[in-house]
């Protein structure tokens, strides 16, 4: 394994702490102190401020005026909705079942892959699509949270879509990673995303509760500002420069574990034999489906 391979595993380690973290920390702020669109604006906001920052000192690419009306559909998918579903679906729910949930997504991404790159599905696949569904299911149906009530049932069902939605960018964005540099794809996809997000929140940024905050709750949205946006993106980036995107997928599995030890050992999250019989099938279908690259023909 080369020195670039090895910093690689490590900075997706790195990024898999940090994503496991902000399920916990996001739920800590909301809704008390933030609700769920006040933070999307202010995440897709601040991400969107220092990325341009640190574009202007790299080098410059222009970009054809057809592939940034298509890196708006994709910020759409990828930032606006993503982001906004996911603050919505875990305001309603724990983070531990939106962190089991979010395991599936590499099924959503073999999913729209096969529609829309028209790439092969095998029996073998097929089967860990079910796995993954049925796992992703039981979650969904028996929720329960004793905070939360029959909204958790909402809240995971949006966890889910938010899960499909981000996995759709995923296969949309891929062309526009192999034709630009990461860097020019990440400031225009963060520019359109933040747009997009104005008309949801731009309003209820007034009525924010400045007032209600200590400094551990301005600690904790500069970590979802800084850290688990603009430092977890940059170092995705540096990653997918040496390791494939399905080797980067599989630090995900990695996320649950965190957000589980560290909403356990604050008391803030319960790890039931259910969730974690789910997460196991959720594991064994995403596994099938990656078992076996399938070779793309080049056009």
């Amino acid at each position: 394994m080369t020195k670039y391979k090895i910093q690689s595993q490590i900075a997706l380690f790195v990024v898999s702490l940090i994503f496991g973290a902000n399920y916990i920390i996001s739920k800590t702020l909301m809704p008390v102190y933030i609700n769920p669109y006040q933070l999307l604006v202010l995440r897709a906001g601040g991400a969107m401020v220092l990325i341009w920052i640190f574009q202007l000192f790299t080098e410059k690419e222009k970009v054809s005026s057809k592939d940034l009306w298509l890196l708006a559909l994709c910020s759409f998918f990828g930032i606006a909705l993503n982001q906004g579903l996911f603050y919505l679906g875990l305001n309603l729910t724990s983070a531990i079942d939106a962190s089991i949930l979010h395991t599936a997504n590499p099924v959503f991404v073999m999913i729209f892959a096969a529609f829309i790159i028209k790439e092969k599905v095998s029996l073998l696949k097929t089967t860990g699509i079910l796995f993954g569904m049925m796992g992703a299911l039981l979650i969904i149906i028996t929720a329960n949270h004793p905070l939360h009530g029959n909204s958790t049932y909402a809240g995971n069902i949006l966890i889910l879509i938010n899960g499909a939605s981000y996995a759709l960018y995923l296969v949309l964005i891929k062309p526009f990673m192999l034709k630009y540099k990461p860097i020019t794809v990440l400031k225009w996809v963060f520019l359109f995303g933040f747009i997009f997000t104005i008309p949801f929140g731009n309003a209820s940024l007034f009525s924010i509760k400045w007032e209600l905050f200590g400094m551990t709750q301005y600690l904790l949205l500069i970590y979802i500002i800084v850290v688990n946006s603009f430092i977890a993106y940059l170092l995705i980036v540096f990653a997918l420069k040496h390791v494939t995107a399905t080797v980067a997928g599989y630090y995900a599995y990695l996320q649950p574990l965190v957000a589980s030890i560290i909403g356990i050992v604050t008391a803030t999250e319960v790890l039931s034999w259910l969730k974690i019989f789910s997460g196991i099938l959720i594991f064994t279908g995403v596994y099938l489906v990656n078992k076996n690259r399938l070779n793309i023909p080049k056009k």
